[in-house]
């Protein structure tokens, strides 16, 4: 499950951390629950521990090395929240764990996968606008003429990519890049006749937007003479 986190966001990890005499469970890494994406270098990772224990959260690397991103102290209720120190971009798996006043270290909890992808799509290259009215009807070049109020506008991007498309400066709708690369739009309502200028962004997992095209351009003319 990939699901969109944006700046500042918060990430649950929830963590069932029971007091243990040993350290030895501590350098096993624990089964990864559900992957995220985030743009945020620095997310707070939130869970519940033992009132008044010492909550400390690592990034265990692919070797098993641990490294300590943060620490605070349970609250009374047994929550904590820890912002986390800069991170890379790339895959982290976080695990936490707690340490009473008696020293003993709890097991770690379940291990927690978050992407960090902060790099934004690459531009996309420019709409094809479809005619798909009267008696000429295909692919339109740009700055050229047509008279389908309704035209199907397409692209490419990113699978999986969100796109808003924008004419003449406004967003007029979204897609989103199909699995092939490909996306297509119809406006639900006429465009007004005139002089039309067509660019699209395109927005990935972790909220990063892309460039906006260059512009296509057309003039829709349903006036009969």
């Amino acid at each position: 499950v990939v699901e969109n986190l944006s700046d500042g966001d918060q990430i649950a990890l929830r963590a069932n951390m029971t007091p243990l005499n040993e350290m030895d469970s501590i350098t096993q890494r624990a089964p990864a629950v559900a992957t995220l994406v985030t743009n945020d270098t620095t997310p707070t990772l939130k869970g519940t521990a033992v009132a008044g224990t010492t909550v400390k959260l690592y990034d265990v690397a692919d070797d098993g090395t641990r490294l300590l991103v943060g620490s605070t102290v349970a609250s009374a209720k047994g929550t904590w929240s820890i912002t986390s120190t800069l991170l890379t971009e790339s895959t982290h798996s976080f695990i936490a764990t707690s340490t009473d006043s008696a020293g003993q270290i709890s097991a770690p909890s379940v291990s927690f996968q978050l992407i960090v992808d902060i790099t934004p799509p690459a531009k996309p290259a420019p709409a094809q606008i479809m005619d798909n009215a009267g008696d000429v009807t295909g692919a339109v070049s740009s700055g050229g003429v047509m008279d389908d109020p309704v035209p199907v506008i397409k692209g490419t991007g990113e699978a999986g990519a969100k796109v808003k498309i924008f004419d003449n400066g406004t967003q007029v709708g979204t897609a989103v890049v199909g699995a092939d690369g490909t996306w297509s739009y119809q406006p639900s309502t006429a465009l007004t006749e005139g002089n039309h200028s067509i660019t699209a962004t395109l927005t990935d997992k972790a909220g990063n937007t892309s460039a906006a095209s260059d512009a296509t351009t057309f003039t829709l003319d349903t006036t009969p003479p």
